[in-house]
């Protein structure tokens, strides 16, 4: 079973808000899919070819902002101050 075959999409970081069910999907004709879930969110969720350098310099990038004594954190530093 190839990689667009099945696939599993847990908790609101796919499907925002609370309603975790799937009611719609539809194709985006790019390699990615539109979902509509039960409480009427939308998403859309792409595959994206990247080797592993590019997908490790892409999470870089989105954690860098968030990182603090080299730890990862849910603050971003402004300036000189920590904002939570």
């Amino acid at each position: 079973m190839g990689r667009d075959k099945l696939q599993y999409f847990i908790g609101n970081r796919y499907l925002p808000g609370a309603g975790t069910e799937a009611l719609s999907l539809e194709d985006d004709g790019a390699h990615g899919i539109w979902v509509v879930n039960s409480e009427g969110d939308s998403t859309h969720i792409s595959l994206v070819d990247m080797d592993p350098v590019q997908k490790a310099l892409k999470i870089v990038d989105m954690f860098t902002p968030y990182l603090r004594y080299g730890l990862a954190a849910g603050a971003n530093k402004q300036g000189d101050k920590w904002i939570p």
